[in-house]
């Protein structure tokens, strides 16, 4: 039987609830289970210090303002040459109100009622208004695939995003094949080059998108950079609402989906103990997996109705954003505690700086104003720069020091 969901045991009345409504008999009226929809996003992201400390590049918005040029006078409406390309990075989605967006610019920014000051302070980025085309081809017969992409120019790098929603009806198996075929298969085609891997599509659009704002492409490449993933479980059928076992068919197909590479018949995916990431108590449903840089979302019960359906993909949406500005800063703050720059005496820079490292408070939790998930605290907690990022709070005046939480880190 097709399992779901991890369940604690004081959850255990709402749970059988909802085993009553979807794990009844089946009748032959009904579908057999299947799940009928993934999305897929692959993010790298890259600390840019040629835009940074040198002020290249157009737009220049690597600092708040030095009275002609920088963050302000762009959102101002002072776009210099090169800053139509760019824009605020909910222009043109009619999609709806973000809960993300709402966060970091504040309920009414989408009327325009938002503060300059206050999207600077959270490093909201600008959007490139026309990204390279993308194209998808299955990577299985009986499946149907849709790609998208978007660049996020942040004041102290890049993230490229790359999108793709698989749909058309699988079982756990098929998962698992899926997972294997995604990393064997070319997946995604950018501006009509070559079909790719998913995971290496994100690297042309950056080259790309440092071409449009640089005039060439990877002046930054030899930084280290981040590629975190991440799956989502957006639509099933008659899924029944069961407890995962360790590395039973469920776990391994989740192990796959969240490492995007399928597990060999008989292969041990791994502990589940230490991939689960907890989750909330009124989501008791819901399963998180976290292997590496990859994670996944299985939610079979909001997956089984279309009010569900919507509702995890925009938290999908959400979670990519909020890790790509995660993995964004903390590239970021690699690349300073490496002593290759110059900045600390200048001010415009300082304060660039201040606002990455006060940025990452709220998203490693708690408190702030900033929508934040336990995937960018993960992230944090697992980056090995906690000790780094508290170094550059203190030189530029912030007393308090993130969090260490060694128990997060569990894989």
């Amino acid at each position: 039987m097709p399992t779901g969901a991890i369940v604690s045991p004081s959850q255990n009345s709402v749970q059988s609830q909802r085993q009553t409504t979807v794990c009844h008999k089946k009748t032959k009226a009904q579908a057999m289970p299947s799940i009928d929809e993934i999305v897929l996003t692959w993010v790298l992201t890259r600390a840019q210090p040629s835009r940074f400390v040198d002020r290249a590049g157009q737009p220049m918005v690597s600092i708040l303002t030095d009275g002609q040029r920088g963050y302000l006078p762009f959102l101002s409406g002072n776009n210099p040459a090169g800053g139509s390309d760019w824009q605020l990075p909910w222009s043109g989605d009619h999609s709806g109100d973000s809960h993300y967006w709402s966060r970091s610019a504040g309920a009414g920014y989408r009327s325009g009622a938002f503060s300059v000051t206050r999207l600077w302070g959270n490093q909201v980025p600008l959007r490139w208004r026309i990204p390279p085309a993308v194209q998808a081809r299955p990577p299985q017969s009986g499946l149907q695939a849709a790609a998208s992409a978007s660049v996020l120019l942040y004041p102290t790098g890049m993230a490229a995003i790359v999108t793709v929603v698989l749909s058309g009806p699988l079982d756990l198996p098929g998962v698992q094949a899926l997972a294997r075929a995604l990393d064997e298969q070319p997946l995604v085609s950018v501006a009509g080059g070559p079909t790719k891997l998913g995971r290496d599509a994100p690297e042309t659009l950056l080259a790309a998108a440092e071409s449009a704002v640089l005039g060439a492409a990877s002046l930054d490449a030899d930084l280290p950079d981040r590629r975190p993933t991440l799956a989502t479980i957006s639509a099933v059928t008659e899924w029944p609402i069961m407890p995962i076992g360790q590395a039973d068919d469920t776990h391994r197909a989740l192990a796959g989906l969240a490492r995007v590479r399928g597990l060999p018949p008989g292969f041990d995916p791994g502990p589940l103990s230490n991939q689960l990431i907890a989750p909330y108590s009124v989501f008791p449903d819901t399963s998180r997996l976290s292997i590496g840089d990859g994670a996944v979302i299985f939610s079979p019960y909001r997956a089984a109705t279309p009010v569900g359906r919507r509702r995890l993909r925009c938290y999908h949406d959400n979670c990519v954003l909020a890790l790509a500005q995660t993995s964004l800063l903390l590239d970021t703050v690699d690349w300073l505690s490496r002593g290759t720059g110059t900045w600390e005496a200048d001010d415009q820079l300082r304060d660039t700086v201040k606002r990455v490292v006060a940025t990452l408070g709220p998203l490693n939790g708690p408190g702030g104003d900033l929508f934040r998930t336990r995937l960018t605290r993960l992230m944090i907690q697992s980056s090995g720069l906690i000790p780094a990022v508290n170094a550059t709070r203190h030189l530029v005046d912030i007393s308090t020091d993130l969090e260490s939480d060694p128990a997060t880190v569990v894989h």
